[in-house]
């Protein structure tokens, strides 16, 4: 379904923003494709950008209290957005009230009219989701956080736009179809049926949680690694007001370098030495030679396998003797089956017994003298870690009596490494291959996937539906690779798309993107300055949002603000393409070179430009001025003039809230 919202209107009420109604309505009283707003800082820019995210994506995505929203003199405080949707028209009405920190929601939809709560169109909740809808309601801060891979997704942006997502609710609803299956199968008054469901719904209970756990420590280490990173800095700068001290520590700290390398390498050695019992002992390797003479004098593995017996029992109409099988036999058969091995334990056995022939000796007297020899070697480098960390120490005692706040460095250098020692520890139990716990202890991630996929085959065994399980199984796995090429295609369509608006953009200069994955990254260079950044941005989102089925507004702060005089001309220009309905909120000294350009476009594209200034307060002659415009509206708190004249001649770029 196509998608085309258009805002018509916003309204304020006792926020912190002035009490205004922005009508976004051109000369024939369609939404005007181009809107300048132009509002001094302190004037509740930043609050009126918060409240448009939070009613399209509702209050999950604001992050300050909502009493803050009000207006100090008031106790209620009202917002609202009226827009439409392929031209119907919609009003989300955000109410909040200081005393009980509340936040209501109403929503006026067609044929339904007033409705408590958030509610949104089914078409529309891809692009209305908090992550999304800060890619049409856009700041700078954005545009930095694009080039960066911890921060936003850019990938999901593209999965949204072109509808990808569809590939996972098929997937979910081939899920949700298995899983109806298997609980209508005749078999599931077996006790064992309900016994492995329970078992799969805890581990994918399980894996959910710990999957979440992990990421969330992943963040968190490399957040106090950045952190730990900016105290050592500190810390050295300040040691390097005394060089003697400085040489001390710089020594110490290659020792303790060298030590640690040695410790992680003979501690290495000696776990790979232990993992075999039979090289800590000699009595080990006799129990396990006895255990393969055992296995010998059994004749173990048979030559026949329990599968054998059961195709037999089954599918023959003879026996391999000759004799008919009749019901009776073909039972007998079946039921003596369990007395034999199955293939699969036939091939252990087998690849048991080869592997001791190959490795176990009954002599192992130099197998212990080696480890003997790793003990001793790692005893030596933990010494000598110990007596690296002993010198830093006195370093730092030292470095303390010439620097007082070198301590205070040192101590939050200490939590840090303590803390990251704590989460990597953590980790290691998620990244591990091994792990014993019930479902609800698990913590390694691999374990659980291979308990998981065990516990649904033994679900589909026991409900007879192997067959099913595996139709589902390659048919997700066909879904979720189709996902995977779409998404890489579009995005390297849109990567030349965007270098090719790049180039218009800044025409002599040579960034440009290199790949689209979980952020933009640029080629052959890490970073741009402030406005090369926010016109890549620009860029791709200009690209994102003229190739799809789907028409959203482009709301952006400062579109001109970082970016130097000579590229403003371009940028402005290239405002009007960035989408069908673009509002810029803008400050009086981003106008130079900016407007020229942006007229120029809106001109050739036959796109109306509307100017509409707000402010709270300012000089007598400026409000004189204001007074005496055609389209001038006076609120409680504020001045609102539409037209492109005052809007030239406006001079302030900010005021006191």
């Amino acid at each position: 379904m196509s998608v085309n919202v258009k805002i018509v209107k916003i309204t304020s009420k006792n926020l912190r923003c002035p009490d205004y109604v922005i009508d976004f309505a051109g000369s024939d009283g369609n939404p005007c494709p181009v809107v300048l707003l132009q509002m001094p800082n302190g004037t509740g820019k930043t609050t009126t950008l918060e409240l448009l995210r939070a009613a399209f994506a509702g209050e999950t995505i604001l992050t300050d209290p909502y009493k803050d929203y009000v207006d100090k003199d008031c106790i209620e405080g009202q917002f609202q957005v009226d827009f439409t949707n392929n031209s119907l028209p919609y009003t989300i009405t955000m109410k909040f009230n200081s005393d009980s920190n509340g936040l209501e929601y109403n929503t006026t939809r067609p044929n339904i009219g007033i409705s408590k709560g958030h509610f949104v169109p089914s078409e529309l909740k891809p692009f209305f989701r908090p992550d999304f809808v800060k890619l049409f309601v856009f700041d700078g801060e954005l545009a930095v956080q694009l080039m960066d891979r911890k921060r936003t997704n850019a990938n999901t942006a593209i999965e949204s736009l072109f509808q990808l997502n569809e590939f996972n609710h098929l997937i979910q609803n081939i899920e949700a179809y298995y899983e109806q299956k298997t609980v209508n199968s005749s078999s599931n008054t077996d006790k064992g049926v309900n016994r492995w469901k329970n078992k799969r719904d805890k581990l994918k209970a399980r894996q959910s949680k710990v999957l979440d756990m992990y990421s969330k420590d992943k963040d968190l280490l490399e957040s106090i690694k950045l952190h730990l990173e900016h105290l050592k800095e500190e810390y050295a700068d300040r040691l390097k007001m005394n060089s003697e001290l400085k040489d001390k520590m710089n020594s110490a700290l290659k020792q303790k370098t060298i030590a640690k390398e040695k410790v992680a390498l003979y501690r290495k050695e000696v776990f790979d030495i232990i993992k075999a019992p039979y090289t800590i002992h000699e009595k080990f390797a006799q129990e396990i030679l006895e255990l393969k003479s055992n296995f010998d004098q059994a004749k173990l593995p048979e030559s026949a396998a329990r599968e054998f017996f059961v195709e037999l029992a089954t599918n023959e109409d003879r026996c391999i003797c000759g004799t008919e099988l009749t019901s009776a036999l073909r039972q007998a058969i079946h039921d003596r089956s369990i007395n034999y091995l199955g293939s699969e334990d036939m091939a252990y056995i087998n690849t048991l017994k080869t592997s001791v022939s190959e490795n176990v000796s009954p002599i192992m007297g130099a197998h212990s003298k080696h480890l003997d020899e790793q003990l001793a070697l790692l005893n030596s480098a933990i010494l000598e870690e110990q007596q690296a960390e002993n010198e830093i120490s006195q370093v730092d005692i030292e470095g303390r009596l010439d620097d007082p706040d070198l301590g205070k460095v040192s101590e939050a250098i200490k939590k840090d490494e303590l803390q990251m020692r704590e989460i990597e520890a953590r980790l290691e139990k998620y990244e591990r291959n091994d792990d014993n716990g019930s479902e609800d202890e698990l913590f390694s991630i691999s374990v659980l996937k291979k308990e998981l996929e065990w516990a649904r085959f033994k679900v589909a065994e026991i409900t007879k539906t192997i067959e099913l399980k595996e139709k589902r199984d390659l048919l997700c796995q066909k879904l979720r690779a189709a996902r995977d090429i779409a998404r890489r295609k579009l995005a390297l369509q849109i990567c030349e798309e965007a270098n090719e608006r790049i180039s218009v953009l800044m025409p002599f200069n040579d960034i440009r993107l290199d790949k689209i994955d979980q952020s933009l990254h640029l080629r052959n260079k890490a970073g741009g300055s402030e406005g090369e950044t926010l016109s890549v941005a620009y860029a791709f989102l200009s690209t994102l949002f003229n190739r799809a089925e789907v028409s959203l507004p482009f709301i952006v702060d400062s579109p001109a603000n970082a970016i130097d005089l000579a590229v403003r001309t371009q940028v402005g220009g290239f405002v009007p393409k960035l989408a069908q309905q673009v509002i810029a909120f803008t400050i009086s000294s981003e106008r130079e070179n900016f407007i020229s350009g942006l007229k120029k476009t809106a001109k050739e594209k036959s796109r109306e430009v509307k100017f509409i200034t707000l402010f709270k307060n300012g000089p007598d002659e400026l409000v004189k001025l204001a007074e005496g415009q055609v389209d001038f509206v006076k609120s409680r708190n504020g001045f609102m003039v539409t037209g492109e004249s005052f809007f030239n001649q406006f001079q302030q770029n900010s005021e006191a809230e």
